[in-house]
């Protein structure tokens, strides 16, 4: 998805995740929205979810993201001197 700061990928692989996605976007209603309900759903509604994150994720500064919200090892692996290609 396009941003301000680059572009940033999401890899939302289970249910739990995209709950803690639609928290985070401040939309904790989105998660139970029939249309997205399960990773099946998503995927088969992958149009109209990109147009709704993107727009949700817009001022979402994707290095803060990235900071804050990737586990920690994610953090300690991207921290090293290949981080940027």
């Amino acid at each position: 998805m396009s941003r301000l700061s680059g572009t940033i990928h999401l890899g939302i692989g289970n249910d739990g995740q995209w709950k803690k996605l639609c928290e985070f976007l401040g939309r904790p209603e989105m998660a139970n929205e029939p249309r997205f309900a399960t990773n099946a759903d998503r995927f088969r509604e992958r149009d109209a979810l990109h147009a709704l994150l993107e727009k949700h994720l817009l001022l979402v500064d994707g290095e803060w993201l990235a900071a804050n919200c990737w586990p920690p090892a994610f953090r300690r692996a991207l921290s090293g001197p290949f981080r940027r290609c």
